[in-house]
């Protein structure tokens, strides 16, 4: 019998971890702020950012509570809601979009 094993489990948060999170915390309302102000509207959030977006708050969450871990799908999340307000933030500008380069 084979047995399955769960991959996405909790690891320890580098520093670099905690301050990327909070960056993108702090960006992500600087932006979200911006277009109200430009727009007078809220941002809108595509349906397909849901995942991410509850899998970010909750590490945001846990990491607020002193709990400075995180999973890889919580990890590929911020990368995406990263990726996502740099883009944002880039038309609101209008700037060129610009792809974020991680390092593992």
């Amino acid at each position: 019998m084979t047995s399955i094993r769960h991959t996405n489990v909790l690891k320890p948060s580098s520093p670099d971890d905690i301050a990327l999170g909070l960056a993108v915390e702090d960006k992500f309302l600087v932006v979200c702020g911006l277009y109200k102000r430009l727009r007078g509207v809220e941002i809108p959030i595509q349906t397909s950012m849901d995942v991410d977006m509850v899998r970010w708050r909750l590490m945001r969450v846990r990491h607020k509570q002193g709990d400075h871990r995180h999973t890889e799908a919580e990890w590929k999340s911020t990368q995406a809601i990263a990726q996502w307000t740099m883009d944002w933030n880039c038309e609101l500008r209008n700037q060129p979009k610009q792809v974020l380069q991680w390092q593992n």
